[in-house]
């Protein structure tokens, strides 16, 4: 057999394991095909929120498998599909800088509501427990609502100035608490590396180069490319934050039973049985 015949052996055995793949995902019974009905039933709106929705949930996919650790069969998550190929499609014919454009348009719209879901998700929290503005924990007077007032008084304009510092707030500290976690991890591995080229940077001795010259241009590479991972790894992760739903205990009252007025005769009777007798000797 010679190279092109291999060569279209196989393309062969590729095309048909795609061609497999496809009439089990979205063939006429496939298991795309039959999830997909299932969600447009249960969300009748067409919304874009609602078929982003829909589409990342069609690209995941359940299955049973063997738990290594508990050794038990459980259904674990896989990914199904993915939309790379598609988007490359959608964006083959884009300019370069109408793309960036986009791109920070679309980073700048995700980061509004991510603060808009971490905004009613502080809200919701706080209010429960919260008699009045002062025990949400800062000064409200910034934003011109009396401390001394219940959440539940505010009108729907207050409400949503309220949210929106909350969320402001909160994607402060999540961007702190971001930062310095991905500073922390890159640094420790720049300063592994950086100890590993310390201890081989001798050998450029061999090939008539200065190492000291070559120490500094490499760490500095090293140095910059630590910025940019540092910067690439706060965006990832900033954005995979997601308010998760607060579950709120109902509390039932405890109704203590009417105390019962003593009866006189008895107390009395009780008291006097109580008594020892004492016999005279």
């Amino acid at each position: 057999m010679d190279w092109e015949e291999a060569a279209n052996k196989i393309s062969q055995v590729a095309e048909s394991a795609v061609q497999k793949r496809r009439e089990r995902l979205v063939g006429e019974n496939g298991q795309i095909v039959k999830e997909l009905d299932a969600l447009l039933e249960r969300y009748p709106t067409r919304d874009e929120t609602t078929l982003l929705r829909i589409l990342s949930t069609l690209s995941v996919g359940r299955r049973m498998a063997m738990n290594l650790k508990t050794r038990k069969v459980e259904p674990v998550e896989y990914q199904r599909i993915n939309y790379f190929h598609a988007a490359a499609q959608l964006l083959a014919q884009r300019k370069p800088e109408t793309l960036d454009l986009d791109v920070l348009e679309h980073l700048e719209q995700a980061a509004q509501a991510l603060a808009e879901g971490w905004g009613e998700a502080e809200y919701f929290q706080l209010s429960q427990n919260a008699e009045c503005l002062r025990d949400f924990g800062f000064d409200v007077t910034a934003l011109d609502l009396n401390p001394s007032a219940s959440p539940a008084a505010l009108s729907e304009e207050q409400r949503a100035t309220l949210k929106a510092e909350l969320g402001r707030r909160r994607m402060t500290e999540i961007y702190r608490s971001v930062l310095l976690g991905v500073i922390t991890e890159l640094w420790v591995d720049y300063l592994t590396r950086v100890e590993a080229l310390r201890v081989s940077i001798g050998l450029e001795a061999y090939g008539q180069r200065d190492p000291l010259v070559q120490y500094k241009v490499k760490a500095s590479d090293m140095f910059q490319t630590l910025l940019g991972e540092i910067r690439s790894g706060v965006i990832d992760r900033a954005f995979r934050y997601l308010p998760r739903p607060v579950a709120v205990r109902e509390v039932t009252p405890v109704t203590e039973a009417p105390s019962q007025p003593a009866d006189p005769i008895s107390a009395a009777e009780s008291s006097r049985g109580g008594r020892k007798r004492h016999k005279k000797r």
